[in-house]
């Protein structure tokens, strides 16, 4: 089967940040915003459900930016919170 046109076209990237995080209130990957399910499937899914997926982040990370609970001490890569001393203790939810 000979390739043409969009077919050869690179596959699309992983939104994969390697900042992997689940938060527990929306259920979203910290650095990526993908769901557990989608990062379960990702290796899995044809190039059309993986453009499909990307479309969704774009809003996901927006929204997920606006609402974030770590607060404002949250540093990229870190698995929790990095706090001034002295700040007190995380709130629990």
């Amino acid at each position: 089967m000979a390739l043409t046109g969009d077919s050869a076209a690179a596959p699309a990237a992983s939104p994969c940040t390697g900042v992997c995080r689940i938060d527990g209130h929306s259920g979203l990957c910290a650095g990526c915003a993908r769901s557990l399910d989608e990062i379960a499937r990702w290796r899995g899914m044809g190039e059309a459900e993986r453009l499909q997926v990307l479309a969704r982040l774009r809003g996901r990370t927006t929204a997920q930016d606006a609402v974030s609970p770590a607060g404002p001490w949250q540093t990229e890569g870190s698995p929790e919170p990095a706090r001034p001393a002295g700040s007190g203790p995380l709130p629990v939810d």
